[in-house]
């Protein structure tokens, strides 16, 4: 059987795409905001198709099976939750950020 999953955003997790955005759009302009804007959302789209295919994020101070992360392009991690029939986008995070901040999500 098959298990059908929505894609929710937190607002944590938005605002953070926007900021990436915006920082893109201001140091590399419109073109590169937008592809790298779109990388993110494709990846957090792939999840839904298989959640349990990415790892289990291991920077957390409690590992917990249910929330795993997704590297994008060796640059950003998208950290989501698998609860029910939903996943949850928690927030974005530069791979190259201090592990302590993934303690905050």
């Amino acid at each position: 059987m098959v298990k059908n999953y929505s894609l929710k955003w937190t607002n944590k997790a938005s605002l953070r795409l926007k900021d990436i955005y915006n920082w893109y759009l201001d140091n590399y302009g419109k073109k590169r905001a937008t592809k790298v804007k779109k990388s993110i959302i494709t990846i957090a789209e792939k999840i839904i198709d298989n959640p349990f295919l990415y790892p289990i994020c291991d920077k957390l101070e409690l590992p917990n099976e249910l929330i795993r992360n997704a590297l994008v392009h060796k640059t950003y991690w998208v950290v989501y939750e698998i609860k029910d029939n939903n996943i949850f986008i928690l927030q974005i995070l530069h791979a190259a950020i201090n592990p302590d901040e993934y303690l905050s999500i």
